[in-house]
Order: structure tokens, then C-alpha cells, then sequence
């Protein structure tokens, strides 16, 4: 069984070239176009191996998505939440979040996007 990663990024291409290069490595990936609709599959249930986050999103951006599942989704759920890895240009605004497992700054190169992946998923 392979391992599910949450990709939460709101440009198309960025998020169509992950989800194809995380397929092309043995993860199965679920899209999410921003913060809102993450939250939303999150809520749904549903193993998740990992959380790909990027935080300038329109409708609901990284920072207030972090700030949602940390202190409102999390307490919900029945287990622990996956690791979040925020791959963002902007990505210093994520250090108000300890809980975030990995911060890589865009542009990131593909081999280090999965070393850190294969890391936090053990896959």
C-alpha cells in the first residue's frame, strides 16, 4: 500500500507537476486547490501519510490553515495528525507553527522534496 500525501497548493501547474512526480515515486496524492478544501478532506477522514502545504493561497491561505487544523481540527480527530511540510517562497511565516514538521523554500529541488517526504512517511 502505497502512502497518501494531502497537496494543498493553489497554482495548477505546481500542484499537476507535484502530483505527477509524487505518482511517479509510489505516493498516491489527493489535490487541494487551497487551505479551505484541505481542511475539508482532512475533516473527511482518511489515511494520510503526509501534508504538502503551500501558504499564498487565495480563500484560505497556509498560515490560517495551519492555524485551523493545529488548534481546531486536530483535537477532532481520532489519531495524530501527518507531518506538514510547507514548501513555500514565503515559507518563514510558517516558524509560528513548531507543529510543522519540515519548511523548504521554493524553489525546491525535486530530490530533496522527496528525501524529506520518504523521511517523514518512512516510505
Amino acid at each position: 500500500m502505497s502512502a497518501t500525501v494531502l497537496l494543498i497548493d493553489d497554482d495548477p501547474v505546481i500542484r499537476e507537476l507535484h502530483e505527477m512526480w509524487l505518482k511517479d515515486h509510489g505516493y498516491d496524492v489527493i489535490p487541494a486547490d487551497n487551505g479551505a478544501q484541505g481542511l475539508a478532506l482532512i475533516r473527511q477522514g482518511g489515511a494520510l501519510a503526509l501534508i504538502l502545504l503551500d501558504l499564498q493561497m487565495p480563500r484560505m491561505n497556509g498560515i490560517e490553515f495551519l492555524r485551523v487544523l493545529f488548534e481546531e481540527v486536530a483535537p477532532t480527530l481520532p489519531g495524530p495528525l501527518p507531518p506538514v511540510v510547507v514548501l513555500s517562497s514565503a515559507s518563514q511565516l510558517a516558524k509560528d507553527f513548531p507543529q510543522v514538521a519540515a519548511l523548504l523554500e521554493k524553489p525546491c529541488s525535486p530530490r530533496r522534496l522527496l528525501e524529506t517526504i520518504r523521511k517523514l512517511t518512512s516510505a
